[in-house]
């Protein structure tokens, strides 16, 4: 199987609120070894992740790609709270 990035971007393009689909991009551009890209991706994941917990704090999926992406992005203590 190959990963193809520009599927995960199209989504996130198509889909302007889910944070999902850029976490997922920033993962296949780490496993692809594109550490800028991947950056990125996480980057902009944790925006949309900060405005779907605005408007629901208890959303738990949120909430856990958000850990993920501030943990990619080298803020850990910030993920862990």
């Amino acid at each position: 199987m190959r990963l193809r990035p520009a599927l995960f971007q199209r989504a996130a393009e198509l889909r302007p609120n889910d944070y999902r689909s850029l976490g997922f991009l920033a993962t296949a551009y780490k496993i692809l070894g594109d550490r800028d890209q991947a950056m990125a991706a996480a980057r902009r994941c944790f925006e949309r992740v900060e405005a779907a917990v605005k408007l629901h704090p208890d959303n738990a999926g949120a909430l856990a790609f958000g850990a993920i992406a501030l943990a990619e992005l080298g803020q850990t203590q910030q993920a862990e709270d």
